[in-house]
C-alpha cells in the first residue's frame, strides 16, 4: 500500500470592487472611474473583516481599473499580499477569462483573492460554487453588490483543477454585513 498525500484545500476570495462613483457623474475613461466615497469606507471595513476572519489572501489577481485597485489597497494595508497581477481580462472580461487567469495561478498559492467587475465576478462566483449553505447559495443568486465578496473553497493541489461546480460557498458578504450603517438612510 502506497502512502497518498490528501489534497490541500485552496481558498478562493471573489470580491466585486466597492461602490464607484457613477459612470454618468465621471468626466474620465470607464477604467479610470475612482471609488465613491462610501466605497472607500467600505473597502477599509472589509479589510478588518477580513483580518479578523482569516481570510487571508497569499496572491491577487485585480482587474488593472483604478476603482478595483482602490478596493485592493486598504486589504494589503492590513494582510500582507506577496504577489500581484492585474491583467487586462480582469476588466473586459468574459466569465471563462477570469476563470483561465485562476487556473494559471501557482499552485503554490493556497489562498487567492480576485477583484473584478460585475457581471463576470457575480456569473463566476455562482458557476463555481456547487455546494454550499443554502442561505449563503440563495444571497448568492439574488445579487452581487459593490463590495460583496464570495468566500469559495475546493479540494486540489492545482488551481487548474478549478472547475465549474467544483468549489464550496462557504462565505458570502456584502457592504451591509461588514459595514453596517448606523442610521437606517443607507439600507438601500
Amino acid at each position: 500500500m502506497t502512502d497518498q498525500k490528501a489534497p490541500s484545500k485552496k481558498h478562493l476570495y471573489l470580491l466585486r470592487h466597492a461602490k464607484a462613483i457613477p459612470a454618468a457623474e465621471s468626466k474620465c475613461e470607464d477604467i479610470e472611474r475612482v471609488l465613491a466615497p462610501r466605497g472607500h469606507e467600505d473597502a477599509k471595513a472589509l479589510a478588518g473583516v477580513m483580518k479578523r476572519k482569516g481570510y487571508l489572501p497569499e496572491y491577487a489577481l485585480c482587474s488593472p481599473a483604478t476603482r478595483t485597485k482602490q478596493t485592493l489597497d486598504p486589504i494589503e494595508d492590513v494582510i500582507d499580499i506577496p504577489e500581484k497581477s492585474c491583467p487586462k481580462i480582469l476588466y473586459t472580461g468574459p466569465v471563462g477569462g477570469l476563470l483561465g487567469e485562476l487556473q494559471k495561478v501557482s499552485p503554490s498559492f493556497d489562498r487567492v483573492i480576485l477583484v473584478g467587475h460585475n457581471p463576470d465576478i457575480w456569473d463566476l462566483a455562482k458557476i463555481l460554487s456547487g455546494s454550499g449553505g443554502a442561505s449563503l447559495v440563495q444571497r448568492l443568486k439574488e445579487r452581487y453588490k459593490p463590495g460583496a465578496i464570495s468566500v469559495l473553497t475546493f479540494e486540489g493541489d492545482d488551481w487548474a483543477d478549478l472547475r465549474p461546480g467544483c468549489a464550496e460557498l462557504v462565505d458570502y458578504m456584502d457592504p451591509l454585513d461588514y459595514n453596517a450603517p448606523s442610521t437606517p438612510a443607507r439600507w438601500t
